[in-house]
C-alpha cells in the first residue's frame, strides 16, 4: 500500500487529476470548441510589442465593417485610466473594466458583435469565458502577455491561443542590443508575478539577454533604457 505522502502517491494523484481534466476537455469544453459559431483571435507577446495598438487597430477594422464592438480590460490595470484602454503611445479607447470576464452583464453582450479584451493575462476565466462568448456567435479578440518576467506562462493567454482560430505572437525590441525581443524582464526585485507597471518596472529583452536562472544585469538594462 502506497502512503499519501509517498512520491508515487503524488504521481498517482497527478495522473487522476490529468484524467479528470482530459474528461472535462473531451466533453462539454470540447463540445463548445467544435460547435462554436464565432471566432477567437489571440494577440500575445512581451511588453512594448504593440499588443494593445494591434488590438485597437483590429477594433477599428471591425467597426469600419459595421460591427458593434465592446472593449474590455482587467480592473487590475489602472496605469493610465480606470475606464479606458490606453497604449504606451497614448492612444485611448473607452472600455468596460471588470475583475472577471463572466462579470460582463448578459444584456450588455446581447447586441455586441465583437468583444475585444486587453490585458488578457489578468483574467482567471479567460479560456472558458472566451470560448463561451465565441460559441454564441461573436468574434473575440484578446491581447495580453503570454509569459511573465520569469519566462513562465502568465494567466491563460497561451492556453487560449491553442484553441484560437488565429494567434499572433508579436515581438518588441531588446533594450540591450536592439534584436527582436520575446521576453519581458523586471527592473525591480519583487517575486510577485503580478506587479502592474510600465517602463519604470519592465523592459523587453531578447533570448540572449534573458536569464531564466540567473539575476539579469539590471544596471546594464536600466542604463540602456535611460539612454
Amino acid at each position: 500500500r502506497i502512503e499519501a505522502d509517498h512520491p508515487m502517491g503524488h504521481t498517482r494523484r497527478a495522473l487522476r487529476l490529468g484524467r479528470a481534466t482530459a474528461r472535462f476537455l473531451s466533453r462539454s469544453f470540447h463540445e463548445n470548441l467544435t460547435n462554436r459559431k464565432g471566432r477567437i483571435e489571440v494577440i500575445m507577446g512581451p511588453m512594448f510589442a504593440g499588443k494593445t495598438s494591434t488590438l485597437l487597430r483590429r477594433v477599428k477594422e471591425e467597426e469600419r465593417e459595421g460591427r458593434s464592438v465592446l472593449v474590455v480590460k482587467s480592473a487590475k490595470d489602472k496605469r493610465y485610466a480606470t475606464d479606458a484602454v490606453v497604449t504606451h503611445d497614448g492612444e485611448k479607447r473607452g472600455c468596460a473594466a471588470v475583475e472577471r470576464l463572466d462579470h460582463l452583464p448578459e444584456d450588455l453582450l446581447e447586441d455586441i458583435d465583437v468583444v475585444a479584451v486587453d490585458e488578457s493575462q489578468f483574467f482567471s476565466d479567460l479560456l472558458e469565458t472566451c470560448v463561451k462568448i465565441a460559441e454564441s456567435g461573436k468574434l473575440v479578440i484578446t491581447a495580453g502577455l503570454d509569459m511573465d518576467f520569469r519566462g513562465k506562462a502568465f494567466g491563460e493567454t497561451s492556453e487560449l491561443a491553442r484553441v484560437a482560430d488565429t494567434s499572433t505572437k508579436l515581438k518588441a525590441i531588446c533594450t540591450v542590443c536592439g534584436d527582436p525581443a520575446s521576453y519581458t524582464t523586471r527592473l525591480i526585485k519583487d517575486p510577485t508575478q503580478t506587479v502592474v507597471g510600465g517602463a519604470e518596472i519592465y523592459a523587453p529583452v531578447c533570448s540572449a539577454h534573458f536569464e531564466l536562472t540567473v539575476e539579469p544585469d539590471m544596471d546594464t538594462i536600466k542604463d540602456t533604457v535611460r539612454d
